[in-house]
């Protein structure tokens, strides 16, 4: 600005220092400094404030400004062409004082500030820190009050929806899920305890009653055949109690295979035919070949299981029938085991494959059929490990279904397509 002024500037010098008064009028205060020289050295303008430039020394005279340093004040040469083509020198400068005072003000009015800052950030940080982890030392402190017999304990929504939040609902819901197996595990082992007593107390009378007086020989044989009989129901409680702990621990790791399924349940048949004739049940058969992927022994485990609850629940005279089919999507090999039996009341049938769960009002339509209620749920854990599908159904007791409605068990396995299997496939 200060170059373009002198540009312009009229030669006649009072004009040239008036101009000169005017561009630095407003720079007075901020101890800035103007000379200008002329040619000969004259002194066309000089402001109030130019303090000694002696100790200067010789900077070059350029048309690009030249710098250099009196005591505080830092000056500025540089040679400028006036109007009338004149050459003229200005020095231009200001105290580098001002400068330093500006840095003094601002420090003091900042050191307050700063210390105010040190002082109040370490706190400030604290304290928001402490908002910011409440939620999670809520959530430290429940999980440790968290016990076995203690599992009903929530953590607390705040309604935020941030991901503290979602964390929180995760966490019931993962409470949930442990305190319903925590549930099952209690009711398992009561249950289980209930069983085992009966047969162990069955035979506990037995030995007692034998040995309370002398007896017959035929009356000791009785004794001993009611012992056995509880002996075999124990022996059989205590297989499908292993059976069902092996399932939930993964049952290790067993290789599925393309195994034809007409051909385990035909054999399954021919086990329980003797049964079947001796009751004066009637078996019939519905079979179509085809191949699924599973391992031969739980699979039959599974028809064994079937067959033994059909024949079980059918009145002498009556039928048992076994069907094999593919499912409408042809995804399934699906078996149909149906009897003509004392059928299950619709209420009981969502719990049929709770473990130790037995339709009571269907047992009172059967007097003296027995179980351990742990067959179907053996079914479903190992139909369920191989990706299938169980399910059953009875027709509700209303006419003309008062006498024997029957029951009916469907079990979907999945087929053995082709390419769909490997040597190395494992569950």
């Amino acid at each position: 600005m200060l170059a373009l002024a002198i540009d312009q500037l009229h030669p006649d010098r009072e004009a040239l220092i008036d101009e000169l008064e005017r561009v630095f009028q407003g720079h007075r205060d901020n101890d800035w400094f103007v000379e200008l020289v002329d040619p000969n050295g004259a002194t066309v303008y000089r402001s109030i404030n130019v303090p000694d430039l002696s100790g200067l020394g010789t900077l070059p005279i350029q048309d690009k400004p030249a710098f250099g340093y009196v005591g505080s004040h830092r000056i500025v040469v540089r040679r400028l062409i006036g109007g009338s083509s004149t050459d003229y020198l200005l020095r231009l400068g200001m105290s580098l004082d001002y400068v330093e005072r500006d840095v003094n003000r601002l420090t003091r009015g900042m050191l307050p500030v700063i210390i105010v800052l040190i002082v109040a950030a370490p706190l400030g940080g604290y304290l928001l820190a402490r908002q910011a982890t409440a939620p999670i030392r809520s959530i430290i402190d429940t999980t440790h009050r968290l016990r076995p017999s203690r599992l009903r304990e929530r953590l607390a929504l705040r309604g935020t929806g941030d991901e503290l939040d979602q964390l929180s609902d995760t966490i019931n819901r993962f409470l949930d899920v442990i305190a319903g197996y925590v549930q099952q595990h209690e009711e398992f082992v009561g249950n289980a305890a209930h069983e085992l007593r009966s047969p162990l107390a069955a035979i506990r009378t037995g030995v007692d009653v034998g040995l309370s007086q002398p007896r017959s020989e035929e009356e000791y044989v009785e004794l001993l055949e009611q012992v056995a009989d509880e002996c075999s129901r124990l022996d059989h409680l205590v297989n499908q109690l292993l059976c069902l702990a092996e399932n939930d621990a993964g049952g290790g790791k067993v290789a599925i295979e393309p195994v034809e399924l007409s051909g385990i349940v035909s054999r399954c048949v021919d086990v329980f035919e003797a049964l079947a004739e001796e009751r004066e049940i009637r078996l019939e058969l519905a079979l179509s070949e085809m191949r699924v992927a599973a391992e031969p022994n739980r699979l039959r485990q599974v028809v064994v299981n079937l067959l033994d609850n059909a024949l079980k629940f059918t009145p002498s005279g009556g039928k048992v029938a076994v069907r094999l089919s593919v499912s409408s999507d042809g995804r399934f090999a699906r078996l149909e085991v149906e009897d003509d039996g004392c059928g299950i009341a619709p209420e009981d049938l969502p719990r049929l494959f709770e473990r130790f769960f037995r339709a009571e009002r269907s047992r009172a339509r059967c007097p003296g059929i027995g179980g351990t209620g742990l067959g179907l749920s053996i079914c479903q854990r190992i139909v369920e490990r191989f990706g299938g599908r169980i399910s059953v159904r009875s027709p509700a007791h209303t006419p003309p279904n008062d006498g024997n409605p029957g029951t009916c068990v469907i079990v979907e396995w999945p087929l053995a397509l082709a390419g769909s299997l490997t040597p190395s496939d494992i569950v």
